[in-house]
């Protein structure tokens, strides 16, 4: 499977997209813009292809019934999940997806719906670690992902490296763990 996120529009409050899988359209994104200099919660991550793995969200979890879809080793930048949502204001950095576009947000109403089907659709490849999402800028070719013009983005948030990074990625895994874990056990029932 096949995920590619092609930011079509930045507009200064936020950036939308097209995310296709298998190379047919599945939903629209909506992501916080670009700043060449990173504000926490305010800026998109970097164009790149990432890992998608599961996570327990203490904010989203509880709320969604499940482990939430995060994009795995992104420079500079810790969760970046994808979920429901309908503004720039309803993202920290994280991916949104909504079936509509109404200007510069997510249509109201349509974000739950393509939310819950893209994880109907993705949860086995994501489940059995085989699935990754590949972020395309406007100004770059899809093929050979040559960039127009370079695009380098920086923390600007000190972090620590090491244990607390560490003990983030074992949490991931331990949640994947699980999930496989609950998936086998009812295919073998």
């Amino acid at each position: 499977m096949t995920l590619i996120l092609k930011r079509n529009k930045d507009n200064g409050v936020s950036t939308i997209g097209e995310l296709s899988i298998d190379g047919k359209f599945f939903c629209y994104t909506l992501e916080d813009v670009y700043r060449k200099e990173k504000v926490y919660g305010e800026t998109r991550i970097p164009a790149g292809t990432y890992k998608i793995g599961l996570t327990n969200s203490p904010k989203f979890s509880k709320r969604y019934g499940h482990y939430m879809l995060t994009l795995k080793d992104v420079p500079n930048f810790e969760r970046i999940l994808i979920h429901k949502g309908n503004t720039a204001k309803d993202t920290a950095g994280c991916i949104l997806v909504g079936a509509k576009v109404q200007g510069d947000e997510i249509e109201k109403g349509t974000s739950t719906p393509a939310y819950n089907s893209l994880y109907k659709v993705v949860y086995d490849s994501v489940l059995f670690g085989d699935l990754s999402i590949t972020i395309i800028d406007k100004e770059e070719k899809e093929e050979g992902v040559e960039k127009e013009e370079s695009v380098e983005k920086e923390d600007g948030v000190e972090k620590e490296e090491g244990a607390e990074k560490e003990e983030s990625v074992e949490k991931e895994d331990g949640a994947e763990k699980k999930e496989r874990a609950k998936v086998e056990k009812k295919r073998k029932e």
